[in-house]
């Protein structure tokens, strides 16, 4: 079935062209459920078994966009498997965030994850159609509940197994209620996970919820990206890396154009840091010469975690260690700045531990406590991190994800992501130092693996292997790689060799 689209737009040069997008919707396309007797058309990807939970019987999952986008480490737990990804979602990620959108990749290229991308834009019965004054937003909501729907009726229909269903995983509660009200099964993250009851570690890995407004700001509002690049294309703005000092917490410098020459900027104190984190593309904005400071002449201390009981305990420490910074200099300062806004975030998980006093002493209940994490690089503030197995973690090394730092919280909230072993061990640490430093050591896939010779490492250079007809033989030559520092596909070489006629090959 074909429909076509058209408009008109104007050019770069001013000319109006009609564009005609042709979009083509079959009735072929498979649900790839291998309890399905219908779709024969492809391997099957989804399980004709999959897991039931406390709440819900045997279901694929079908998650929406921002459970993609905000909860993305949950997706990624091996826990997690037999889940549908819709096109309309995943071209919504490409759009939002390249990032993640390589990681669903990677996730979707894991045969033992089952996931299942299902082109439902092209699919006749689950295609929708853009209302009048319907936002893409909306229509997009739309469409991955239709698509829900579909997958329902068809495996009721189609399948080997009458109760297998597709479920909704939202976190809008608008779109749960519609959902609802057509009838489908919908859970938020946060109700899903707790109903998978053999893997509790789950339910510390949901995103912290963005707190509500209240009366105590801490920050100033951050600039709106608009306001930034009017002031940056005025040069009241300095766009540039922020950098925290390794030997001063509470210093961090940039290096912009003050009065005409590129100059190191100074930003002192958690409060001018505004927010940012290590490594954040940042505008900052220059002091007036009146405020105007030197860098610390002393190294400020770590925060002595004996003394650190929660997060009102950080806000007296930085207090305390700030005022330390702020005596009287003589001479001029060098030029000094705070943030207003970021323009890219560069967070990542980071590996640490549980601040032992921050941990309430009563382990009496089950629930979720609000806990201090320390990241083992010093330059990341602490983060507030939600868990119910708090005192399960003290004295293990961590991994934590940020997931938002409000303008009325004095610590950034985040997430558990995984535990990595007991501080001290050697393997442990080991594997901290790889994580920090951004090194693979995950095992080959079994995709990979495959493409090896039988005989694994045993494999040795024989005759066969030289005097192949697609293979020259170098070894009496120098080579050398070309590929730059850092390039971990190591594949381009050359060598160069005087010929008797003068010239080099």
């Amino acid at each position: 079935m074909l429909r076509s689209k058209a408009f008109v737009k104007r050019t770069r040069k001013g000319n109006v062209v009609k564009v005609v997008k042709e979009h083509y919707l079959r009735d072929d396309i498979s649900c790839s459920s291998t309890a399905c007797r219908n779709c024969t058309q492809s391997t099957p990807v989804l399980s004709a078994e999959p897991r039931s939970t406390s709440i819900v019987g045997p279901h694929y999952l079908v998650p929406d966009t921002n459970v993609f986008i905000s909860q993305l480490d949950i997706m990624e737990h091996p826990a997690i498997k037999d889940v549908i990804v819709l096109q309309t979602v995943k071209e919504e990620i490409r759009h939002l965030n390249i990032a993640v959108y390589n990681r669903l990749n990677a996730i979707l290229e894991d045969k033992t994850k089952r996931f299942y991308m299902f082109a439902n834009e092209h699919q006749r019965d689950t295609f929708v159609e853009r209302l009048k004054d319907e936002s893409p937003n909306d229509r997009n909501d739309r469409a991955i509940r239709v698509s829900t729907k579909w997958y329902t009726d068809h495996l009721k229909a189609n399948s080997s197994d009458k109760n297998i269903q597709a479920v909704l995983l939202t976190d809008d509660r608008g779109n749960r209620e519609k959902a609802k009200a057509t009838g489908l099964k919908c859970f938020s993250v946060s109700d899903y996970v707790e109903s998978i009851k053999d893997v509790p570690e789950l339910v510390d890995m949901v995103s912290a919820p963005k707190a509500a407004a209240d009366d105590k700001i801490v920050y100033e509002e951050h600039l709106t990206p608009a306001q930034i690049k009017n002031g940056i294309k005025k040069g009241t703005l300095i766009q540039a890396s922020f950098n925290v000092s390794q030997h001063n917490v509470l210093e961090a410098t940039v290096v912009g154009e003050v009065e005409g020459e590129l100059k190191t900027v100074y930003i002192l104190g958690r409060k001018n840091f505004n927010r940012c984190i290590q490594g954040d593309t940042v505008a900052v904005e220059l002091l007036p010469k009146s405020e105007w400071k030197h860098g610390a002449s002393v190294a400020i201390e770590e925060e002595d975690e004996e003394k650190m009981h929660g997060e009102e305990d950080m806000e007296d420490i930085d207090k305390k260690n700030e005022s330390a910074m702020d005596v009287d200099q003589n001479g001029e300062g060098e030029p000094t700045g705070k943030v207003v806004g970021i323009i890219r975030k560069k967070w990542r998980p980071y590996c640490g531990f549980i601040v032992k006093n921050s941990v309430p002493k009563q382990n009496t209940s089950r629930s979720a406590t609000n806990v201090i994490f320390r990241a083992l690089d010093r330059r990341i503030p602490p983060i507030k991190v939600r868990t119910a197995q708090a005192h399960n973690l003290v004295g293990n090394r961590i991994v934590v994800s940020i997931d938002s730092w409000p303008a009325n919280s004095s610590l950034p909230m985040g997430h558990f992501v995984k535990t990595l072993g007991a501080s001290g061990d050697r393997e442990t640490e080991t594997e901290v130092l790889l994580l920090e430093h951004d090194v693979p050591y995950q095992e080959f896939s079994k995709a990979i693996l495959a493409d090896l010779p039988e005989e694994g490492d045993q494999w040795i250079v024989r005759d066969q292997h030289l005097n192949s007809e697609n293979r020259r033989d170098f070894r009496d030559l120098n080579v050398c790689s070309i590929d730059p520092p850092g390039c971990t596909d190591i594949d381009d070489a050359l060598h160069v060799r005087p010929l008797p006629n003068g010239n080099y090959e």
